[in-house]
C-alpha cells in the first residue's frame, strides 16, 4: 500500500515537471540506447562472473579434502635419502616437478 502511495506522489511530481524534464533528457536522448546496452552487457558479464565464482567455489570444496589427502601421502614417499628423486612421485597433472 505504501507502494502505490509513493508511486502516485512520484507520478504527480512527474507529471507537474514534465515540460522541464523533457527539456533536461533531451540532449542525452540520442546515447540512451547505447547506454542501456552498455548497462546490459556490464550486468550479463557480471552474472556469468558470479556464476563462475559459485561453480568455482563448489569444485573447490570438493578437490581441496583431495588436495589434502595427496599431500599427506607425498610425504609418506618422500625418500630423504635421495631428495633428487622425490619428484618422480608426483601425480600426474600435478604441475612441479
Amino acid at each position: 500500500q505504501q507502494l502505490d502511495k509513493d508511486r502516485i506522489a512520484i507520478r504527480g511530481i512527474v507529471l507537474k515537471h514534465y515540460s522541464a524534464l523533457q527539456k533536461a533528457l533531451a540532449p542525452i536522448r540520442e546515447k540512451m540506447p547505447q547506454w542501456r546496452k552498455d548497462i546490459r552487457k556490464m550486468v550479463a558479464e557480471y552474472v556469468v562472473e558470479q556464476q563462475m565464482n559459485r561453480m568455482g567455489k563448489a569444485v573447490s570444496s570438493k578437490i581441496q579434502p583431495l588436495m589434502k589427502e595427496k599431500g599427506e601421502m607425498m610425504f609418506l614417499l618422500m625418500d630423504p635419502a635421495n631428495p633428487n628423486n622425490n619428484g618422480l612421485f608426483r601425480f600426474p597433472g600435478s604441475g612441479k616437478k
